[in-house]
């Protein structure tokens, strides 16, 4: 499996969870979201947006 595929962005985690990237972007900052920011841009692990979606009942 490719490692990219374990990662998303911002506008797909958006998405996911029904929100806008800028409340995805505060997600990542608070640490709520396991997260890296590289070259602008942050890349989310895809299982911790599954996390937070079931912890968050979304």
């Amino acid at each position: 499996m490719n490692p990219l595929d374990e990662v998303l962005t911002v506008t797909e985690v958006a998405a996911l969870l029904r929100v806008t990237p800028r409340q995805v972007q505060r997600l990542c900052k608070s640490g709520k979201l396991i997260s890296r920011y590289a070259d602008g841009i942050y890349l989310i692990l895809r299982q911790s947006a599954a996390d937070y979606v079931a912890r968050s009942n979304i």
